[in-house]
Protein backbone atom coordinates (compact mmCIF):
# COMPACT_ATOMS: atom_id res chain seq x y z
CA UNK A 1 0.00 0.00 0.00
CA UNK A 2 0.99 3.55 -0.83
CA UNK A 3 2.14 6.20 1.72
CA UNK A 4 -0.66 8.83 0.40
CA UNK A 5 -3.53 5.02 0.56
CA UNK A 6 -2.27 4.79 4.22
CA UNK A 7 -2.42 8.32 5.55
CA UNK A 8 -6.10 8.51 3.63
CA UNK A 9 -7.23 5.98 5.82
CA UNK A 10 -5.48 6.85 8.98
CA UNK A 11 -8.02 10.57 7.97
CA UNK A 12 -4.50 12.47 7.77
CA UNK A 13 -4.86 15.35 5.46
CA UNK A 14 -0.61 14.98 4.86
CA UNK A 15 1.63 12.44 3.58
CA UNK A 16 5.06 12.06 3.38
CA UNK A 17 4.96 10.59 -0.09
CA UNK A 18 8.18 10.90 -3.01
CA UNK A 19 10.19 13.90 -3.03
CA UNK A 20 9.06 16.76 -5.07
CA UNK A 21 11.59 18.37 -7.67
CA UNK A 22 11.99 21.47 -5.83
CA UNK A 23 11.40 20.60 -2.25
CA UNK A 24 12.96 17.46 -0.71
CA UNK A 25 11.33 16.76 2.39
CA UNK A 26 7.70 18.44 1.88
CA UNK A 27 4.85 17.14 2.58
CA UNK A 28 2.02 16.04 0.37
CA UNK A 29 -1.31 16.90 0.64
CA UNK A 30 -2.98 13.11 0.57
CA UNK A 31 -6.47 14.49 -1.44
CA UNK A 32 -4.66 15.29 -4.89
CA UNK A 33 -0.84 14.10 -4.16
CA UNK A 34 0.58 17.68 -4.80
CA UNK A 35 3.52 18.94 -2.78
CA UNK A 36 1.93 21.47 -0.07
CA UNK A 37 4.91 23.86 -0.58
CA UNK A 38 4.28 24.35 -3.98
CA UNK A 39 0.55 24.74 -3.91
CA UNK A 40 1.55 27.16 -1.06
CA UNK A 41 3.47 28.97 -3.10
CA UNK A 42 1.15 29.00 -6.58
CA UNK A 43 -1.78 29.91 -4.40
CA UNK A 44 0.30 33.36 -2.70
CA UNK A 45 1.19 34.16 -6.51
CA UNK A 46 -2.64 33.73 -7.54
CA UNK A 47 -3.67 36.07 -4.53
CA UNK A 48 -0.96 38.24 -4.64
CA UNK A 49 -1.69 39.04 -8.49
CA UNK A 50 -5.24 39.22 -8.06
CA UNK A 51 -4.78 42.21 -5.50
CA UNK A 52 -2.55 43.60 -7.82
CA UNK A 53 -5.21 43.70 -10.25
CA UNK A 54 -7.79 44.77 -7.79
CA UNK A 55 -5.76 47.69 -6.70
CA UNK A 56 -4.38 48.77 -10.30
CA UNK A 57 -7.96 49.50 -10.91
CA UNK A 58 -8.78 51.82 -7.84
CA UNK A 59 -8.02 55.42 -9.18
CA UNK A 60 -7.24 56.98 -5.81
CA UNK A 61 -4.73 54.21 -5.14
CA UNK A 62 -3.00 54.58 -8.48
CA UNK A 63 -2.90 58.46 -8.21
CA UNK A 64 -1.27 57.56 -4.60
CA UNK A 65 0.94 55.12 -6.07
CA UNK A 66 1.84 57.62 -8.99
CA UNK A 67 2.93 59.91 -6.47
CA UNK A 68 5.04 58.02 -4.42
CA UNK A 69 6.98 56.70 -7.87
CA UNK A 70 7.43 60.42 -8.61
CA UNK A 71 9.19 60.82 -5.33
CA UNK A 72 10.68 57.94 -5.04
CA UNK A 73 12.54 58.56 -8.93
CA UNK A 74 13.17 62.59 -7.74
CA UNK A 75 15.13 61.09 -4.52
CA UNK A 76 16.81 58.58 -6.73
CA UNK A 77 17.79 60.56 -9.10
CA UNK A 78 19.43 63.28 -6.49
CA UNK A 79 21.22 60.44 -4.83
CA UNK A 80 22.80 58.66 -8.48
CA UNK A 81 22.85 61.85 -10.13
CA UNK A 82 25.97 61.06 -12.11
CA UNK A 83 24.36 57.25 -13.01
CA UNK A 84 21.57 59.09 -14.68
CA UNK A 85 23.37 61.43 -16.48
CA UNK A 86 25.93 58.52 -17.98
CA UNK A 87 22.09 56.46 -19.21
CA UNK A 88 20.72 59.45 -20.18
CA UNK A 89 24.06 60.55 -22.41
CA UNK A 90 24.03 57.35 -23.68
CA UNK A 91 20.74 57.42 -24.90
CA UNK A 92 20.93 60.71 -26.45
CA UNK A 93 23.98 59.36 -28.43
CA UNK A 94 21.87 56.02 -29.58
CA UNK A 95 18.57 58.02 -30.25
CA UNK A 96 19.92 61.25 -31.52
CA UNK A 97 16.94 62.39 -33.87
CA UNK A 98 14.36 61.39 -31.21
CA UNK A 99 16.40 63.64 -28.55
CA UNK A 100 17.03 66.63 -30.99
CA UNK A 101 12.96 66.18 -31.83
CA UNK A 102 12.24 65.97 -28.51
CA UNK A 103 14.12 68.93 -27.54
CA UNK A 104 12.80 70.88 -30.22
CA UNK A 105 9.10 70.08 -29.92
CA UNK A 106 10.06 70.91 -25.18
CA UNK A 107 10.92 74.81 -26.62
CA UNK A 108 8.27 75.27 -29.09
CA UNK A 109 5.62 73.38 -25.97
CA UNK A 110 7.15 76.36 -23.74
CA UNK A 111 6.92 79.16 -26.08
CA UNK A 112 3.11 77.52 -26.94
CA UNK A 113 3.98 77.49 -30.56
CA UNK A 114 3.68 73.29 -31.14
CA UNK A 115 1.45 72.70 -34.02
CA UNK A 116 -1.59 70.08 -33.80
CA UNK A 117 -1.46 68.75 -37.38
CA UNK A 118 2.14 67.21 -36.45
CA UNK A 119 2.92 63.82 -34.91
CA UNK A 120 5.92 63.00 -32.97
CA UNK A 121 6.69 60.61 -35.76
CA UNK A 122 6.46 62.64 -38.56
CA UNK A 123 9.70 64.70 -36.78
CA UNK A 124 11.74 61.85 -36.13
CA UNK A 125 11.58 60.64 -39.89
CA UNK A 126 12.21 64.46 -40.44
CA UNK A 127 15.83 64.02 -37.74
CA UNK A 128 16.21 61.17 -39.40
CA UNK A 129 16.57 62.35 -42.91
CA UNK A 130 18.80 64.61 -41.76
CA UNK A 131 21.19 62.65 -39.96
CA UNK A 132 21.18 60.13 -42.97
CA UNK A 133 22.01 62.89 -45.39
CA UNK A 134 24.26 65.07 -42.97
CA UNK A 135 21.95 68.05 -42.97
CA UNK A 136 20.89 70.11 -40.07
CA UNK A 137 17.08 70.79 -39.51
CA UNK A 138 16.15 74.49 -39.37
CA UNK A 139 12.96 76.31 -38.57
CA UNK A 140 12.17 78.30 -41.55
CA UNK A 141 10.61 80.92 -39.77
CA UNK A 142 12.71 81.11 -36.26
CA UNK A 143 10.50 80.12 -33.22
CA UNK A 144 12.03 83.35 -31.26
CA UNK A 145 10.12 85.33 -34.61
CA UNK A 146 6.74 83.97 -34.64
CA UNK A 147 7.03 80.57 -36.40
CA UNK A 148 5.20 77.10 -35.53
CA UNK A 149 6.90 73.74 -34.47
CA UNK A 150 5.49 71.98 -37.48
CA UNK A 151 6.90 70.13 -40.54
CA UNK A 152 5.64 72.30 -43.10
CA UNK A 153 8.00 75.26 -41.04
CA UNK A 154 11.13 72.57 -41.32
CA UNK A 155 13.75 72.47 -44.19
CA UNK A 156 16.99 70.87 -44.20
CA UNK A 157 20.05 72.65 -44.50
CA UNK A 158 23.74 72.19 -45.07
CA UNK A 159 26.09 73.43 -42.30
CA UNK A 160 27.49 76.48 -44.05
CA UNK A 161 23.44 77.79 -45.17
CA UNK A 162 22.32 76.70 -41.49
CA UNK A 163 24.99 79.15 -39.66
CA UNK A 164 24.35 81.66 -42.48
CA UNK A 165 20.53 81.57 -41.91
CA UNK A 166 21.13 81.54 -37.94
CA UNK A 167 23.01 84.64 -37.94
CA UNK A 168 20.73 86.74 -39.95
CA UNK A 169 18.08 85.35 -38.00
CA UNK A 170 19.77 86.40 -35.10
CA UNK A 171 20.32 90.02 -36.26
CA UNK A 172 16.20 90.10 -36.77
CA UNK A 173 15.57 88.85 -33.07
CA UNK A 174 18.32 91.48 -32.13
CA UNK A 175 15.88 94.24 -33.62
CA UNK A 176 12.95 92.80 -31.93
CA UNK A 177 14.17 92.72 -28.79
CA UNK A 178 14.36 96.55 -27.62
CA UNK A 179 10.41 96.48 -29.47
CA UNK A 180 9.71 93.45 -26.89
CA UNK A 181 10.81 95.76 -23.65
CA UNK A 182 8.08 98.52 -24.05
CA UNK A 183 5.26 97.95 -22.38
Amino acid sequence: MTPRRTAQRAGRTRYTGRRCRKHSKAKRFTSNGCCCACSRKANLATENEYQRRKRRADPQWRQKWNKYRAQWMREDRARNSDKYARRDKAWRERNLNKALAASYAYRARKRGQQCTCCTPDDFRAIYYAARLTRKEVDHRRALALGGLHCCKNLQLLTVAQHRRKTVSDNRKIRKLKPLRKLP
